[in-house]
């Protein structure tokens, strides 16, 4: 959460384990390679921290770069930047996407050592298919494509867009709650909407 709050649930909603690491404002988690733990913190200057999937504490650090070809591609504002993360297995890389105006950045991580920079290596423009925010993204292993969140920011019902790995609108869905800020998909393809106004939900792909 974005107040340092990391927690890990049941399928059932049972929490397992949580933690508190204060002063960080998580805005997506993902596993990556090898059953290892991710976080996204949303920042001027984004970070990505692996934390150990038993204790739920930092392992290692990466600032994300925040440029490509020297332009800005992850936003300059605290609350508008980096907002959700996944992995691509078969690429064996990250992507997450910029809150508003809405981007999918594809990142390289020096995932041997414990610090270092995650690189932007890609941007596409999705403003054109996500008229307002992106509030996170799941990789479907399925189909090939990303899930991309939409909040509605409490004004109605939030979206869910399937999207190409070139950002190519495939389908969009309404989803329940007030605030779908987060999105994943268990083995089964169950999907799950954590909603930012309190709950997880799950619902019907």
């Amino acid at each position: 959460g974005d107040r340092g709050d990391v927690a890990e649930l049941s399928r059932d909603g049972r929490v397992l384990r949580q933690a508190n690491l204060a002063g960080r404002g998580f805005e997506g988690v993902t596993v990556g390679p090898n059953g290892r733990l991710f976080a996204l913190e949303e920042k001027k200057t984004p970070k990505l921290y692996e934390l150990d999937p038993q204790t739920l504490q930092v392992k290692a650090e990466f600032e994300v770069d925040t440029k490509l070809h020297g332009e800005r591609v992850l936003g300059d504002k605290d609350n508008k930047s980096a907002e959700g993360l996944c992995y691509v297995p078969e690429q064996n890389a990250f992507y997450c996407v910029n809150q508003d105006p809405p981007r999918l950045v594809k990142l390289e991580v020096p995932l041997d050592g414990k610090k270092g920079k995650a690189q932007a290596v890609e941007a596409v423009d999705l403003s054109k298919v996500i008229p307002h925010q992106a509030s996170d993204i799941t990789y479907d292993r399925a189909s090939g494509h990303f899930l991309v969140t939409e909040s509605s920011s409490g004004k109605g019902s939030g979206s869910v867009y399937e999207l190409t790995r070139e950002g190519k609108l495939v389908t969009r869905k309404d989803v329940p709650g007030l605030r779908a800020e987060g999105l994943a998909l268990d083995g089964t393809g169950r999907a799950f909407i954590a909603d930012d106004a309190g709950g997880v939900l799950r619902v019907e792909p």
